[in-house]
C-alpha cells in the first residue's frame, strides 16, 4: 500500500502538528517534495516500510517534523561515514541530503537495524536528533544485556536520552569504559565498532574485562549421608539415609527434613543434635554442628557428601 498526499490537502497555513498513520501496512511513500505544512510528529508505526530512503521523503514533505514515531517497521540504514565519496558504500551525508535533519527524537524500536555501522550513521541522517528510543532490534539483541544501553551510548554519544532514561556525563564515562572492555580485546570487531573501540582505547587506555564475581548466594544442591547415632541410638544405627537438600534451605527447614527421613516424629525436629567429623579433630571425635536454625546450608560447616550423626534427646520417637 501507498501512503499519497495530494498538496491541496497541505496548505501553507495549514495547522496539523501531529498526525497518526499507523497499522496501514504501508510500503511505499509517495509525496511531494515541495515543502508544506507545519506537522512535527508522526506515528508511523507497524508499517511496512523498509528503506530509509523512502522515510526520508516525510522530511522533505514536512521539514519542520522533530518526532517521527517507526516502531515496527522492517528498516534498515544505508552506512554513511564522514569523508566518504559521495555515492559510494559508506559515503558522507550532505545538508542538501539530510531531509530528516530536523528530527530530535526518533523511535526505531523492533526495526532490522543489524550493525554499529548503521546505528552509527543515524548522527549523520539526524544531526539534531538528542532522544531515541531503540529496543527489540537485530544488533542490540546480540550484546550482552548490560552492553545494550552502553553499546547504544557510545555510538550515538550526541543523545541526551535512550529509552526514556536521561544520559549524564557520568553514565557516558562507563558506557565509554564498557565498550572497551567488551570490543577491545575482540578480534573479530571490524567497522565502526573497530574504530570506536580503538578511538576509546587511546582516550581511557586498554581496559581489561571486569572479573565475573557473583554475591549471590550459591545454587543447587548437598547431598548428605545420615543415621542415627551407634551410641545413642544402637537400634537404629545401621539405617543410612541419602538426603538431598538445597544450599538455601535453612538450617530448621533442613532438620525438618531430617526427622522426616529418619521417621521422627516432627515435633521433636528441634531436638534433633547434629554431629559431624570436623577435620580439625581426631578420627572417631565428633563434633556437634553449631549451625544457628535460621541459616542457610551453604553458610553452614556441612560439606557434600558428609556423614552426619543423629542425636534425640529429649524423647526417643520414631514412626
Amino acid at each position: 500500500m501507498i501512503w499519497t498526499c495530494h498538496t491541496t490537502y497541505w496548505t501553507p497555513g495549514q495547522s496539523v502538528e501531529e498526525l497518526h498513520l499507523s497499522c496501514n501496512e504501508y510500503t511505499e511513500i509517495d509525496l511531494p517534495m515541495a515543502a508544506h505544512g507545519k506537522l512535527k510528529r508522526l506515528h508511523f508505526n507497524n508499517n511496512s516500510v523498509t528503506s530509509w530512503k523512502k522515510l526520508e521523503r516525510v522530511g522533505s514533505a514536512f521539514p519542520e517534523l522533530r518526532m517521527l514515531v517507526a516502531r515496527g517497521n522492517p528498516l534498515t540504514l544505508p552506512h554513511v561515514k564522514e569523508g566518504g565519496d559521495e555515492g559510494s558504500e559508506g559515503s558522507s551525508v550532505s545538508a542538501e541530503d539530510r531531509p530528516l535533519a530536523s528530527l530530535s527524537n526518533i523511535i526505531l524500536s523492533e526495526t532490522k537495524i543489524s550493525s554499529v555501522d548503521e546505528l552509527r550513521s543515524l548522527s549523520q541522517h539526524c544531526p539534531e536528533l538528542r532522544e531515541l528510543r531503540l529496543q527489540n532490534v537485530p544488533l542490540v539483541n546480540e550484546w550482552p544485556e548490560d552492553m545494550r544501553r552502553n553499546g547504544v551510548i557510545v555510538c550515538l554519544p550526541q543523545l541526551t536520552h535512550l529509552n526514556g532514561s536521561k544520559i549524564d556525563a557520568e553514565e557516558m564515562e562507563k558506557a565509554e569504559r564498557a565498550f572497551v572492555r567488551h570490543f577491545g580485546h575482540t578480534q573479530e570487531v571490524v567497522g565502526d565498532a573497530k574504530e570506536i573501540a580503538e578511538s576509546l582505547m587511546a582516550k581511557h587506555g586498554s581496559l581489561l574485562p571486569l572479573a565475573e564475581v557473583n554475591l549471590g548466594p550459591p545454587k543447587g544442591n548437598i547431598m548428605l549421608r545420615v543415621h542415627w547415632d551407634a551410641e545413642a541410638h544402637p537400634e537404629k544405627s545401621s539405617e543410612v539415609h541419602t538426603i538431598k537438600v538445597p544450599l538455601t534451605a535453612t538450617f530448621i527447614a533442613f532438620r525438618n527434613k531430617l526427622a522426616k527421613r529418619l521417621n521422627a516424629d516432627p515435633r521433636f525436629a528441634a531436638h534433633l543434635e547434629i554431629f559431624h567429623q570436623d577435620e580439625e579433630f581426631p578420627a572417631g571425635v565428633l563434633q556437634k554442628v553449631a549451625t544457628p536454625s535460621y541459616r542457610a546450608l551453604y553458610d553452614s560447616e556441612l560439606v557434600d557428601g558428609e556423614e552426619l550423626h543423629v542425636r534425640l534427646f529429649h524423647h526417643q520417637q520414631w514412626r
